[in-house]
């Protein structure tokens, strides 16, 4: 398998209104040889949207990875008190409470991460969770075996 790499300007949006973000329509584009094709992003999309548009990498006989990169603090965050958070995208103010972050973000955050895995593994993807706290050597050394141990 020939290996080449594919540096995208990806501002982290896979796709706006159902059209696709340029980069990852390039990636797609570009990717008309067999290979393996690896995705690092937050992923905060809908999980439908991400693998309906990375999808198609599969078609061509890619094999597609997904990592998944959070910082602990996304994942399971603590407020003693009321805040206001702001997107540094999109510039849009949330008014939260430490009971909202504490029952409903945690549930939203883990039902989102346990769909786009399982979406994207029931798509033919690989999908690996990567966790700011640990070192990326260990997360990746995990994958990779992993890996090993279904072929």
């Amino acid at each position: 398998m020939k290996f080449s790499a594919l540096a995208l300007d990806y501002d982290g949006t896979i796709a706006v209104d159902g059209v696709f973000n340029p980069a990852v329509r390039d990636a797609v584009g570009e990717a008309r040889r067999r290979g393996i094709v690896v995705f690092i992003s937050d992923f905060y999309e809908s999980p439908e949207v991400i693998v309906r548009t990375i999808e198609p990498l599969r078609f061509h006989g890619n094999e597609v990875v997904l990592f998944h990169i959070l910082d602990p603090k996304e994942i399971r965050p603590e407020f003693r008190e009321p805040a206001t958070l702001v997107d540094l995208e999109t510039q849009e103010r949330v008014e939260i409470t430490p009971e909202y972050v504490r029952d409903e973000y945690r549930q939203k955050m883990g039902a989102h991460m346990e769909a786009l895995r399982d979406k994207a593994r029931g798509s033919g993807m690989d999908y690996h969770l990567l966790v700011t706290d640990r070192p990326l050597d260990d997360s990746l050394r995990e994958y990779l075996s992993i890996r090993q141990g279904r072929d």
